[in-house]
């Protein structure tokens, strides 16, 4: 997982020493953008934001301990690595709780830096990590949820309207358009009479997958329900009425049986 960052110093020197001696291509960084002082650096984090921030405390126009304020005031979440020399040693200990991860003291040793920047790296990836698989058992949730409202809706089993708390998106229900395509697989009973209950399982599994997959690679909203043995309900939600229109529904409904016939001959 490659990280991005910005470095924010009124010394040329040290900017080009930073960019030159950090390992960053190794550390799996990259620098979006390099700032002068602190107005510089909140232009650049609002253009980009980005992963990590390595700002000097004493800049022009606006230093480092003003520029954390700004940046935290726009709700920026980046870590912050904050340096500064002995006089300013204290003051910036005092400015972890505006959000500052660290601090390195001039004169930078790079060696210790290389190692400070490394770890808040393993830090962010590690949250990133965390919050994507945090917002995958959301969505799942989510998409539970949302199918058994459709499931009851469709068999009339509860009243939901549009004003209605759906555990969905804030959309406007009302301006919701949707295709419902209907697929009943002819002499399912028939065909199915010599498969265990395993088996029956199983293939009905199998369809709703490819199904789902198959709308999954067109990149629509969608659910596939399965309304009873051999027989599923797919609704596909739509921008307008135009794209709900007869000739869409005609080609999926082709693609969709020319699916179901790849299964089927799996069997």
């Amino acid at each position: 997982m490659r990280l991005t960052a910005i470095l924010a110093d009124d010394e040329p020197n040290i900017l080009r020493n930073l960019q030159l001696v950090i390992p960053w291509e190794q550390l799996g960084i990259d620098i979006v953008g390099t700032a002068k002082n602190g107005l510089e650096a909140l232009e650049l984090a609002e253009t980009h934001s980005p992963d990590l921030i390595m700002s000097d405390i004493r800049m022009p126009l606006m230093d480092g301990i003003t520029f954390v304020e700004k940046l935290r005031e726009n709700n920026r979440q980046c870590e912050v690595l904050m340096v500064t020399g002995y006089q300013d040693f204290e003051y910036v200990r005092s400015l972890l709780k505006f959000g500052v991860s660290d601090y390195i003291l001039k004169p930078i040793n790079y060696d210790e830096l290389e190692s400070t920047i490394s770890a808040l790296a393993d830090k962010i990836r590690s949250n990133k990590a965390s919050k994507a698989a945090e917002e995958q058992r959301w969505d799942k949730m989510r998409s539970l949820a949302s199918e058994k409202i459709f499931y009851d809706l469709l068999m009339n089993y509860t009243n939901i309207t549009p004003s209605t708390l759906l555990p969905m998106d804030e959309v406007d229900l009302e301006k919701l358009v949707y295709q419902i395509i209907m697929i009943d697989v002819d002499d399912y009973s028939h065909k199915s009479l010599q498969w265990s209950e395993g088996e029956r399982k199983l293939w009905n599994f199998a369809v709703r997958n490819v199904l789902a997959d198959s709308l999954g690679s067109q990149h629509v909203k969608h659910t596939v329900l399965q309304m009873r043995e051999g027989e599923w309900c797919i609704l596909i939600e739509c921008m307008d009425h135009e794209t709900a229109s007869a000739s869409t529904i005609q080609e999926r409904c082709s693609c969709f049986s020319s699916i179901y016939s790849r299964v089927l001959s799996s069997a």
